[in-house]
């Protein structure tokens, strides 16, 4: 005998236990389960900030998520295979209408760096084999020390969640679209001054 249960649309909020018990004249049974709906990231980036000459805060960043993420930290040195895990990190995490936008940084030496040195951010989702990792290429002494990459799957909910301090909004990979804050302001000025002066002429010419 088999029996099913099919969730259509299911959302985060159906995440949980699940029991199904069996029962006959002779004998019953049950089992239970945890069933979890989760939510990928909609934006992930890795950054750095140059504090002064000698130091550096690597920061990751990583938008929409559910449940709450656990993240970590990794550094290769030189050879990409010499990889390291760091310790003492920051997390900071927040839920924002129901999703969860998670930071991750840390301070660095640049006298304790390699010439080439690579950061790799690693979010991940608890009780499912999801994860998502951003990376960056960092030369200490360099003023253009950013090569990031990052690593999204698609859009599974709609709601667009936004974390302080992060340049830019963008949509899933599928869309592939990303707006520049200051770019926007400025085409909004720009449309703006545009209306006014077509209605001041217009007034003129009256």
């Amino acid at each position: 005998m088999h029996r099913a249960l099919k969730i259509i649309s299911p959302t985060v909020e159906l995440s949980g236990e699940y029991k199904c018990h069996v029962s006959s004249f002779d004998t019953e049974d049950s089992q239970r389960n945890t069933f979890t709906i989760y939510a990928p990231a909609k934006f992930v980036s890795v950054q750095p900030t140059k504090l002064n000459d000698d130091t550096v805060n690597i920061s990751c960043h990583a938008l929409g998520l559910f449940p709450r993420p656990t993240a970590e930290m990794r550094i290769y040195k030189g050879r990409k295979k010499n990889r390291g895990l760091v310790s003492d990190i920051t997390l900071v995490v927040r839920n924002s209408d129901g999703l969860y936008d998670a930071m991750l940084y840390k301070v660095f030496e640049d006298s304790m760096l390699s010439a080439e040195t690579v950061f790799e951010c690693v979010f991940s989702i608890l009780g499912t084999s999801y994860s998502v990792k951003g990376m960056l290429t960092y030369h200490p002494g360099l003023s253009n020390v950013m090569k990031p990459t990052s690593h999204v799957k698609s859009l599974k909910l709609s709601t667009e969640p936004s974390l302080i301090g992060v340049p830019t909004l963008a949509t899933n990979s599928s869309s592939r679209l990303t707006i520049q804050i200051p770019t926007l302001v400025l085409l909004l000025k720009l449309i703006a001054n545009m209306l006014k002066s077509s209605y001041s002429w217009y007034s003129d010419t009256e």
